[in-house]
């Protein structure tokens, strides 16, 4: 018995199984709604920024590389960059942890690509760069984060 989602192949002695991707069946008013509803988020998102931000001044830390060593890691940061980025506040938010800007952009990638506006092999490409880019800039910023704190 075979499955409908697979689709069996032989290549001599060799037997592949592939799986088959549903059709995507996508409108532009569903492209619309997805994009509408982004926008309405985002707008949420910075409408209600301050008081998050307020908040999370106020939390203990949860860290457990910062509760074991007392330094901060890679991560530490991430969450007030992403929440200052959404009040329009770049540099202080990359100064926090630059993660948060890469954050945005890989949200933003995500739904351009769940809109329609994006194709999968652009979007594998961008979701590549942006991590691999925002892995890098987290490391720099450590380092640089690490070495302040020794050297000062």
């Amino acid at each position: 018995m075979t499955n409908p989602m697979t689709q069996e192949t032989t290549t001599g002695a060799r037997l592949t199984l592939r799986r088959l991707r549903p059709p995507l069946r996508s409108t532009l008013a569903v492209r619309i709604a997805a994009l509408a509803a982004t926008a309405m988020g985002g707008v949420a998102l910075v409408l209600a920024s301050p008081r998050i931000l307020e908040a999370l001044q106020h939390l203990p830390v949860i860290c457990p590389f910062r509760g074991l060593t007392g330094l901060p890691c890679p991560g530490c940061g991430t969450t007030r960059s992403f929440f200052t980025l959404a009040e329009g506040r770049v540099l202080t938010a990359l100064r926090l942890n630059p993660l948060g800007l890469f954050l945005w952009l890989f949200l933003g990638a995500t739904v351009a690509f769940k809109a329609g506006v994006l194709s999968l092999q652009a979007f594998s490409k961008a979701r590549r760069a942006i991590v691999v880019g925002g892995l890098a800039a987290a490391f720099v910023a450590w380092c640089l984060k690490l070495g302040h704190r020794i050297f000062s």
